[in-house]
């Protein structure tokens, strides 16, 4: 099937799209121009690599009976790890691109209670708000094959974004609140605190600056870190108490 759309691309105008489209709802078919159109920037987060820099990305080649014709390539959402964009293009003309997005849900909705967003969408020094959350959510469980006018289902929906928005909200909480614990110190006078996490009267760590120090060693020479000209003049005070004593 996905063969046989990059194929006969130009009978799918419906598909065909000359803008980038901003979170394209889950079950989205689009054709790109991969010239014309930065499909990749389609305002959704999705997971990274180690280095927290670039997207990380699942390739694979796919065959038609029995040879290899299209290039796959998955990635994974940062904040839902069951939604999915995948493109794919044919091997002999990779600038047509066909972008599909995807959310497969578990079998058994407990699971989404468990749910694990990328450590490093809470490394990242952006706060997110709730309001982006849901904006990131929401097109992900509103598919294009389901109406919009459904009550019940939207509804549902709705719960079940609302759900997570809360959970990701309190990781978000406490991954702030434990970095924020490893720059506080006890403050009580007493230290009566068992550590800085239950100061009731925390304060910031602050880091001394180190001292310059100047040491004489035995064979009388002077080392110091404040440079050439101010040991050699310790050196002659020295060497002057000495003749005076």
């Amino acid at each position: 099937e996905i063969a046989a759309v990059l194929i006969a691309f130009e009978r799918h105008a419906d598909w065909q799209s000359k803008e980038v489209k901003i979170r394209p709802k889950s079950g989205s078919m689009l054709l790109y121009s991969r010239k014309k159109v930065r499909y990749r920037r389609d305002g959704y987060c999705w997971k990274k690599r180690k280095d927290g820099k670039t997207t990380r990305e699942d390739h694979m080649k796919l065959k038609v009976q029995g040879t290899e014709c299209i290039y796959g390539c998955y990635v994974h959402s940062a904040i839902l790890p069951t939604f999915h964009r995948r493109c794919y293009w044919l091997l002999q003309n990779p600038d047509i691109v066909l972008v599909h997005y995807l959310n497969v849900p578990y079998p058994d909705d407990n699971k989404m209670v468990s749910i694990s967003p990328s450590l490093a969408l809470w490394g990242d020094k952006k706060e997110w708000t709730k309001e982006e959350l849901v904006s990131q959510l929401k097109p992900m469980f509103y598919s294009e094959d389901e109406p919009d006018h459904n009550n019940e289902l939207e509804i549902s929906t709705a719960e079940t974004v609302e759900s997570i928005v809360t959970q990701l909200m309190e990781r978000q909480r406490a991954a702030r609140a434990a970095t924020l614990s490893k720059q506080l110190e006890c403050g009580c006078p007493d230290s009566t605190c068992a550590d800085g996490k239950t100061c009731s009267h925390p304060i910031r760590r602050i880091t001394a600056a180190k001292p310059q120090l100047i040491s004489l060693d035995r064979s009388n020479q002077v080392s110091s870190t404040t440079g050439t000209g101010s040991s050699l003049q310790v050196l002659a005070q020295v060497q002057a108490q000495r003749q005076h004593a």
